[in-house]
């Protein structure tokens, strides 16, 4: 059954010193001069090798089409869960996306939520995984979203650590995540002027 996380309290599961040095290198990551989706990847990079994430995936919102996108991934064995979308609502990404609340699955094959819509984990054995997907928001704004998988812990139930230290991530990413969608919003804008008038002359 999915877990929908409580929000963070500063009382409640204080960082380790390991997620602090995370933390701290993530924020450096993101105030370089990388490009976006080279920060990203980098990101992403950082949590595979010190929260153990076995796949990740970094999506944002298309306010104007109502869906979202895979933007970044790790651990795909090919480029093509890129991409791969989801209605406002659809699967775990989505509804997170839609209600700005965190959901954590300790178990990811007793969920119905979960579409594996990009198709990266067809021949796992979901059982052994654990799954995390947080908002990513900015200025109350939900611009985004990050999903984490990583093997399972039989006898932990309970994320909300592992929920706080990715919404703490996902605050670090929120700022570029924004400036992504507003560049994407934008090039799709200019394509449809480049095709010229319709609806009777309106664009």
């Amino acid at each position: 059954m999915s877990q929908v996380a409580p929000p963070p309290s500063a009382t409640c599961f204080p960082f380790s010193f390991q997620e602090l040095r995370s933390l701290h290198e993530i924020a450096q990551v993101m105030a370089g001069a990388l490009l976006m989706r080279e920060a990203m990847q980098e990101v992403l990079d950082i949590l595979s090798r010190d929260m153990q994430m076995r796949r990740g995936m970094i999506s944002i919102l298309r306010r104007d089409l109502k869906e979202v996108y895979v933007d970044v991934g790790h651990g795909f064995e090919s480029a093509h869960g890129e991409g791969a979308t989801y209605r406002l609502g659809e699967g775990i990404t989505g509804k997170v996306v839609e209600t700005g609340e965190s959901i954590a699955i300790p178990n990811l094959e007793l969920s119905p939520l979960f579409l594996d819509r990009s198709g990266i984990r067809q021949n796992i054995d979901r059982s052994d995984l654990a799954f995390v997907c947080v908002p990513i928001k900015l200025e109350g704004e939900v611009v985004g979203a990050l999903s984490v998988d990583r093997i399972r812990d039989e006898n932990v139930t309970d994320l909300t650590r592992e929920v706080q230290y990715l919404e703490a991530v996902a605050r670090l990413l929120s700022r570029r995540v924004r400036e992504r969608r507003i560049k994407d919003e934008n090039e799709r804008l200019r394509q449809m002027m480049r095709k010229g008038p319709v609806f009777g002359g309106l664009i």
